[in-house]
């Protein structure tokens, strides 16, 4: 195995650091290669008495992820979003079910938060939603041949079981108080791309609307927040419902920022946790309606993740990022996880858990997490087990 040498280059200003790559050239991996020749023939003469001793110190591994871990070992390889039944004190995820029984089928599964005891609730299933008293789950279901295949969204009952299905719909979002369901529907056989507004009472459809992709109601259920189905145009928009009238709601984020989903809509406005890229070091949040911007988490040669959640009343959301860490035994870089609490109230962030990833191929998009119901834990997921912390801070 080779060794790898670090080389400390200092010129006017801060210490630059030349090491591994992250996953693409940095400004620091630029400013490198268009260094004076002088300078690079000093960094040869530099390379060629590297000795071990040269190294970074090997980070120490932090041991077992943290937190109380619920129901069997890697149980899970998730598959998406997780969510918290307050009516049934359920974590709810999907993926491919692992454990009990073991199965290479995807599969919406849950696991009590107290017993550990597990349950396959229902079929393949993706993007999870819950009614505001967790009896309901929501959840998209793709089936059929890959091309074409149909989809449905539905809504489950975690307590008798019940049923109900809206086909062609993919992507959904319930209102508050439970009244209203909007869906993205494409269908595979015929028919228009469309986003509709559907009445759950008696799932009458009260706005129909070209493609868009659901994002929040408003608090009182009377608007909806929506954007372009097309990544390369992320135009948001919201939809008042009793007239049908569409306005723009420019997020105000520079064009290279990343708004992290679900964006959350409550009394104070609109608020969306945003990154400075896919590869980002800056995590902030910004409430559209009135325009303020707060960094809250900056990570020096880290990524974060591509989804948020929030608690239950809107003050926390969380955030996974990544951080490339040397590894004893491997010429890669592993990666250290870690989930994030922002307290959008006080504007400060910490970390709940960390754990070590010395494996490649996950980063901290592929990471999820949920509050509890009364918002005072955060369970997650680490190597398809889940593990259950305070969210509290501690100091």
């Amino acid at each position: 195995m080779h060794s790898m040498c670090y080389i400390h280059i200092r010129e006017k200003g801060p210490a630059l650091i030349k090491g591994y790559d992250v996953n693409r050239p940095s400004p620091v991996h630029q400013h490198s290669r268009i260094m004076a020749p002088a300078l690079t023939m000093v960094l040869i003469a530099a390379l060629a008495g590297c000795s071990e001793s040269s190294k970074p110190p090997v980070v120490p591994d932090p041991g077992p992820p943290e937190g109380r871990q619920v129901g069997p070992s890697s149980w899970l390889v998730p598959g998406g979003p997780l969510a918290w039944s307050a009516a049934t004190n359920e974590i709810l995820a999907t993926g491919r079910v692992q454990a009990v029984p073991p199965s290479d089928v995807d599969a919406l599964q849950a696991i009590d938060a107290a017993t550990g005891s597990y349950r396959v609730v229902d079929e393949d299933a993706h993007r999870l939603g819950l009614s505001a008293s967790g009896a309901d789950v929501f959840f998209g279901m793709t089936f059929g041949p890959p091309d074409p295949a149909g989809h449905q969204v539905v809504r489950r009952s975690l307590v008798d079981g019940s049923r109900q299905t809206w086909t062609d719909g993919v992507r959904f979002v319930v209102s508050p108080h439970d009244s209203l369901l909007a869906v993205m529907t494409l269908p595979w056989d015929f028919g228009e791309d469309a986003l509709t507004v559907h009445r759950l009472a008696d799932d009458a459809v009260v706005a129909t609307l070209p493609v868009a992709v659901p994002l929040a109601f408003s608090p009182d259920g009377t608007r909806l927040l929506m954007r372009d189905n097309n990544p390369s145009t992320p135009n948001h928009r919201v939809l008042t419902i009793a007239d049908l009238g569409v306005e723009a709601l420019p997020l105000g984020l520079p064009a290279w920022n990343l708004a992290l989903e679900p964006l959350r809509w409550d009394d104070r406005g609109v608020l969306v946790v945003h990154a400075d890229g896919p590869d980002t070091t800056v995590v902030s949040i910004r409430n559209v309606t009135t325009g303020s911007d707060n960094v809250l988490v900056q990570v020096v040669g880290g990524l974060a993740g591509l989804t948020t959640a929030w608690s239950p009343d809107g003050r926390y959301a969380t955030v996974f990022t990544s951080r490339p860490v040397p590894v004893s035994g491997q010429d890669y870089p592993g990666r250290e996880i870690s989930a994030w609490i922002l307290d959008s109230i006080t504007m400060d962030a910490w970390v709940v858990a960390t754990t070590r990833d010395t494996k490649p191929g996950r980063y901290a998009q592929d990471y999820a997490g949920v509050f509890a119901p009364d918002g005072a834990s955060f369970a997650w997921e680490a190597g398809g087990t889940l593990y259950v912390v305070p969210v509290a801070r501690d100091d």
